[in-house]
Order: C-alpha cells, then sequence, then structure tokens
C-alpha cells in the first residue's frame, strides 16, 4: 500500500522539494522499517510449539544430509568453506521445491486463491510499471515531450 501512496505523491513533492526529498523519505521509511523490526518484532523461531520446533530440526538436518554437510562446522578461520557451505545451501534445489509448496499448497482457510490472486497483481503492476517507464522513456526521447505532471503516468 505504501508503494502506492508514494508512487502517487511522488511527483508532487519533486515538484515542490525535489528529487532529494524523495530519495531522502524513501530512506527515512527504510530506516524506520528496520528499526521496528529490530526492536519490536520477536524472532517467530522463539515462539513456535515444541513440536514443530522438534519437526524443523529434523527438516533442517535433512537439508543438510542432502547437501552432503556431515553436519560439523568450519574450522573458524576458514572463511572459504562457511561461504561455499551458504552457497550450495542457496542453490540447493530442494529450498526451490519447498518455497513453491509453500506458496501453492492448500490451507485449511481457503486463502490460497486469494494468495495467488496477490501474486499475480503484484507481478502484472511490476510488469505495467516497467512499460509505463519504457513508454514514458520512449516520449522524452523521441517525441521530446514535457515531464508528466505527477508521478504516475500508467499503472
Amino acid at each position: 500500500m505504501g508503494f502506492f501512496i508514494g508512487m502517487a505523491i511522488s511527483g508532487v513533492i519533486k515538484k515542490k522539494l525535489g528529487y532529494v526529498t524523495n530519495f531522502a523519505l524513501g530512506a527515512a521509511g527504510s530506516l524506520i522499517a528496520l528499526i521496528y523490526t529490530v526492536v519490536f518484532l520477536e524472532d517467530s523461531r522463539k515462539l513456535r510449539p515444541p513440536e514443530v520446533a522438534a519437526e524443523m530440526e529434523l527438516r533442517e538436518a535433512e537439508a543438510r544430509a542432502a547437501m552432503g554437510d556431515d553436519g560439523k562446522t568450519a574450522p573458524p578461520g576458514n572463511v572459504l568453506v562457511r561461504a561455499a557451505r551458504g552457497v550450495r545451501g542457496f542453490f540447493n534445489l530442494t529450498n526451490l521445491r519447498t518455497s513453491f509448496y509453500t506458496v501453492f499448497r492448500r490451507r485449511e482457510s481457503g486463502v490460497r486463491p486469494y494468495l495467488l490472486l496477490l501474486i499475480v497483481v503484484f507481478i502484472l503492476q511490476i510488469f505495467f510499471t516497467m512499460v509505463s517507464k519504457l513508454v514514458y522513456y520512449i516520449e522524452h526521447r523521441y517525441f521530446n515531450c514535457s515531464s508528466t505532471p505527477s508521478g504516475i503516468v500508467f499503472i
């Protein structure tokens, strides 16, 4: 929601206060979100019931075994070994499969259609934002149009 509000008022802010103010407000908002996350939100791993925590530990052990990790940690000074394990985990196809399963699985409350609709709308929004920037560039580059009065070209 903040993205759409920001898009709507960014043109006015740019016109009245300049580009720097837009970027400063964006940076300030990000900083406030970071501080809020660190200070006020609790780690969800600590809030899990014991049976869920045990199941998660079992899954993590299975994932480590699938990657060929013996469970031993690298020596503290060996940064390259730890980085290689992290990269191997990042490109593990099990993570990709689990991610898709998490998004597309059936849910008890019947929320899956809404979640899929949200994903589709987000992807379309990104697509149309990119198209609008391309149209804006072509108008200015090839047709010498003046700048638009607001931050929105097409949405």
